[in-house]
């Protein structure tokens, strides 16, 4: 109940945020008007430009910081620590490996596309400095591919410290995969739910292991409004809704996490999830025009920190400023 109100208070707290800015710049820009219309005046005139400039400049800067949420500032090394990390040609996927190769960790790339797979681990050395960087295919709407994927791992890699499970869909239209689940559902949870068991007990040989599902803060209000996970309909056969669909799939991932946790708790296993906020990238790929302009196709994640110390791990994302005005118009 306590996360449900937090939830709440959250949205609010950012939309108030949002409308606050748009009154501010409907104000100012009256009082502004209001002001050079005054030509005999100038001093006037000039005195609101300066508000509103001062006025506006604060109410943004405060909203990006209110949506950039903590940083960790960790400078821990990860040398002699191997990382997976699934969806890494782009996107948040991308940022958090390069990340983790200039911390000195080998990194595994798991995606689906061969050549985006290569191209990014190219890019990845590049910008690290650090060429233990390798890729594996890894098809999550395959149970097979997954399956391939994880015996590869388990017969080259002698040990796993980090399991990222970053990959997802985003608002697809209706499709099964060859599987025959509803693609949200299989990319978003299943693939990773299968992974995860499969490479489990190679990750607790490691000293202190970390498995770290990427979420999102909108499905646990969303499922408790809307009754949670649809089992008697699971692949959406009835009717398709994308939203459901997607946030059916997250609500799965974080309810996988949470149980996840507690079987494992004492040992040298941490489960966590992590919510990456507003990201600039190519997620909104299928949606509308609105979701294609908060999320950008084709354009990397502005992730800047991401810390695999034994104390935490966060993943923390900068707000973007068109998204903002955006917003506001």
């Amino acid at each position: 109940m306590m996360s449900l109100i937090m939830i709440c208070t959250a949205r609010v707290l950012a939309y108030v945020c949002v409308r606050v800015i748009a009154n501010c710049v409907i104000f100012l820009c009256k009082l502004v008007t209001f002001a050079l219309n005054q030509t005999h005046n100038l001093i006037v005139a000039e005195m609101a430009t300066v508000l509103a400039g001062t006025v506006l400049t604060t109410a943004v800067y405060l909203a990006r910081r209110y949506l950039i949420g903590g940083v960790c500032a960790s400078n821990a090394m990860l040398d002699g620590k191997t990382a997976i990390v699934t969806g890494a040609n782009s996107g948040i996927g991308k940022e958090t490996a390069i990340d983790l190769a200039k911390r000195n960790a080998r990194v595994i790339v798991a995606c689906r596309s061969n050549e985006r797979g290569q191209k990014a681990v190219a890019d990845i050395r590049e910008r690290s400095g650090n060429t233990n960087v390798y890729f594996r295919p890894l098809d999550l709407a395959s149970f097979a591919s997954v399956h391939q994927f994880a015996s590869g791992v388990l017969s080259d890699e002698p040990k796993i410290d980090i399991l990222i499970n970053n990959a997802a869909v985003f608002l697809v239209p209706y499709s099964k995969t060859v599987d025959g689940v509803e693609t949200h559902f299989s990319v978003n949870y299943l693939g990773h739910f299968l992974l995860t068991n499969l490479l489990l007990d190679r990750l607790r040989e490691a000293p202190s292991a970390r498995i770290i599902n990427v979420a999102a803060d909108i499905p646990p209000l969303v499922g408790r409004l809307t009754g949670g996970i649809d089992f008697n309909d699971i692949n959406s056969e009835r009717s398709y809704n994308r939203i459901k669909a997607y946030t059916q799939s997250k609500y799965a991932v974080l309810l996988y996490s949470a149980n996840l946790a507690q079987q494992l708790k004492g040992s040298s296993v941490t489960v966590s999830t992590v919510h990456p906020g507003v990201v600039r990238n190519e997620f909104g790929r299928n949606t509308s025009y609105f979701f294609g302009y908060v999320q950008v196709r084709n354009a990397i994640a502005l992730v800047k920190h991401t810390c695999t110390c034994s104390h935490c791990l966060c993943v923390v994302s900068f707000s973007l400023f068109f998204f903002l005005l955006k917003a506001v118009h």
